[in-house]
């Protein structure tokens, strides 16, 4: 059975039909926003949501610098073995997102077609997936760690509990710093906001 049944070619074909008269419209459409419903009336997204157009997904179970980045790990991938680290997260609002695009361009070469007395580094922005959704950025809390499979849903548990009893009520950060923080090996700087302790 075909998905769409076309007429064969000796069949007559009859003439098209009469599309409905439109209606002329007593008062045009409302051009202003008035009318349409506020975005903050809206019921907030499942914070999974922020990770579901994430173009990072690992794929695969060995080390493949093309699902990074073209990053080489420190630690080279041992199966059963998640790397991890404790962290905030923070979604900046629309002003504190101008502010830091604004960061990142002025960080960047002026011209980086022009010729260089040297290579210019290549500065890659984490507030944005390549499809252009806003990710959620962190406050490192911990320096990365190796968890064996194992043990990770055990952590997990572990750290939700001692937060949910701590009584930390949430609190106001400053940032007191900007810095290039290299990791480990010291093939990959990040710009670092350092911030004042609440």
């Amino acid at each position: 059975m075909p998905l769409v049944d076309y007429p064969d070619s000796e069949e007559e074909l009859l003439p098209p039909a009469r599309s409905p008269k439109k209606r002329k419209l007593d008062s045009p459409p409302p051009s202003n926003d008035a009318s349409r419903p506020s975005v903050s009336a809206l019921p907030p997204l499942p914070s999974s949501f922020h990770d579901l157009y994430s173009s990072s997904t690992r794929l695969s179970t060995h080390d493949d610098p093309a699902l990074h980045g073209g990053r080489k790990r420190l630690v080279p991938h041992v199966e059963g073995n998640w790397a991890a680290h404790v962290y905030l997260e923070w979604h900046p609002d629309a002003t504190e997102t101008e502010k830091l695009q604004n960061l990142v361009s002025a960080a960047r070469p002026p011209n980086p077609s022009a010729p260089q007395p040297q290579p210019q580094p290549t500065i890659h922005s984490l507030l944005t997936n390549d499809l252009g959704v806003a990710l959620p950025l962190h406050i490192s809390l911990s320096r990365p760690l190796i968890l064996q499979t194992d043990q990770k849903d055990a952590f997990l548990t572990s750290m939700t509990s001692a937060l949910t009893h701590s009584g930390v009520k949430p609190f106001t950060v400053s940032p007191t710093s900007l810095v290039w923080h290299p990791n480990d090996g010291g093939s990959r700087y990040f710009l670092v906001l350092r911030l004042a302790r609440p």
